[in-house]
């Protein structure tokens, strides 16, 4: 069994944790814990809920995130859908978008750091996904994702963002440019803004808005959404919100 919430969390945590999960579970209009395993790998914290199903972040930030997609472009009625995961970390959100939608998604992670370069092919080896999912090491991006690349239907950033300066930000938003992506996904981090904002973090830990810098490659906001549209869940801090850029 993976290994459950307890320990340092406590009781106050582990329950809400417990609500986050009855509450992912009530949008979850894919039925997407009905067909994601939380096996606990890697030491993840995990719950269990209703007698039936295993949560952790991972499989809630997942299913909140797949079922807004699904709203917003309707993945699940497309006949092929390529993603490229920009920050992708250990490559956690294109494990359950190929897990979820087994012969319709493939693409591309890439990330600017090293470590979560080799996480990424390492984890989604385990998954044995790499025949669908193709890690992109920095130095290889642009050769990689360059103007004669396949073009890639959606470009996802969750929360990497908000950790990186205009420059690099730009530098990334010309690459989903180059690979004419139709769509750009963002979840920035809340900050002290809950976030109702899309904020740079600069050299001189100064917030910007980087808003201008997606309007300005033809991106133009489609949809918006918290997180948690249950406002009872915001004051615990752990809300933020989804963006999804339509390209012209």
């Amino acid at each position: 069994m993976p290994p459950l919430l307890q320990g340092a969390y406590t009781p106050l945590q582990r329950l809400l944790w417990l609500t986050v999960g009855y509450y992912a579970k009530s949008i979850d209009q894919l039925g997407l814990f009905d067909r994601l395993e939380e096996d606990g790998l890697f030491g993840a914290y995990c719950f269990r809920f209703m007698d039936r199903y295993t949560g952790s972040k991972d499989i809630v930030d997942s299913v909140g995130e797949i079922n807004f997609l699904e709203e917003a472009i309707g993945i699940s009625q497309r006949a092929a859908l390529r993603v490229l995961d920009i920050g992708a970390g250990y490559g956690r959100l294109m494990h359950r978008l190929v897990t979820a939608f087994p012969t319709t998604v493939s693409g591309y992670c890439t990330d600017a750091i090293p470590e979560s370069t080799f996480l990424s092919e390492y984890y989604l080896g385990l998954r044995q996904l790499t025949d669908r999912v193709t890690v992109v090491p920095l130095d290889q991006v642009e050769q990689t994702l360059g103007d004669n690349a396949a073009p890639v239907d959606l470009v996802t950033n969750v929360h990497s963002f908000s950790e990186c300066t205009g420059a690099a930000i730009a530098w990334w938003l010309d690459r989903a440019v180059a690979v004419q992506a139709r769509y750009l996904f963002v979840v920035p981090n809340p900050y002290h803004n809950g976030g109702t904002q899309l904020l740079s973090r600069e050299a001189d830990g100064s917030f910007h808005d980087f808003s201008p810098l997606i309007e300005q490659r033809g991106f133009r906001l489609t949809h918006r959404a918290p997180k948690y549209s249950d406002e009872s869940l915001h004051p615990f801090g752990i809300n933020t919100y989804y963006y999804l850029f339509a390209r012209t």
